[in-house]
């Protein structure tokens, strides 16, 4: 194996793991979505939007190669560190 695709192999472990946290997060914080207020489903409805975007991208990452795929891979391993922080400032919105 060599060091480029060693390097890809762990951005794709690191997305599958990410994309795992979200979704547990993203299910329970859709239990509890019944008692927030206007403000926070407006921030839930934008991070939500861009929580489908992650998973579909996510799914897809996996057909590619090289520099492309270590290019998308840095770019949802960030979009995905965006989404938990928006679900970090929700949880604290609604009390936990």
């Amino acid at each position: 194996m060599t060091e480029a695709s060693a390097k890809i192999d762990q951005l794709r472990a690191d997305v599958r793991e990410r994309l795992a946290q979200l979704r547990t997060e993203r299910d329970e914080l859709r239990l509890r979505i019944h008692l927030m207020k206007a403000e926070v489903r407006d921030e839930w409805d934008k991070v939500d939007a861009k929580w489908e975007h992650f998973q579909a991208k996510a799914h897809t990452v996996s057909v590619l190669a090289g520099d492309a795929a270590t290019n998308v891979l840095a770019a949802i391993k960030l979009s995905g560190e965006e989404i938990r922080q928006a679900y970090l400032r929700i949880r604290d919105a609604i009390g936990r």
